[in-house]
């Protein structure tokens, strides 16, 4: 069975947002953001919901400039103590460009991830 970081065709990169899931059935889960790729992000918080929940990711960057806003939706990929993985389903080209940006401004390499 791969792991995560076999699976993921995107570097990560530490950037500090605010993040709102939602799922299909109305739960919500607010928190931060630990880490973040082209194809998924980490949210640190609870409830966490469980492996294979579809949802829908609001995320929001604030850099005391400029406020960035990006939408995604997700699935539950996995579950530590912290948080949830979610792996991105569907990203507007919009708000891929807002991430691929962020990333970038936030000095981080974004390129395919190596396996350990």
């Amino acid at each position: 069975m791969e792991s995560d970081s076999e699976r993921r065709n995107f570097g990560r990169g530490m950037v500090s947002m605010a993040v709102v899931v939602t799922a299909q059935d109305g739960t919500t889960m607010a928190g931060g953001c630990r880490d973040l790729s082209l194809d998924g992000v980490f949210v640190c918080g609870e409830p966490r919901m469980v492996v294979g929940t579809p949802c829908r990711v609001v995320m929001t960057h604030t850099n005391g400039r400029k406020t960035v806003t990006m939408e995604a939706r997700g699935a539950v990929a996995r579950h530590t103590p912290g948080g949830i993985g979610i792996r991105f389903t569907a990203v507007g080209a919009e708000d891929l460009r807002k991430m691929y940006h962020l990333l970038q401004e936030a000095a981080l390499v974004v390129s395919p991830a190596e396996p350990d």
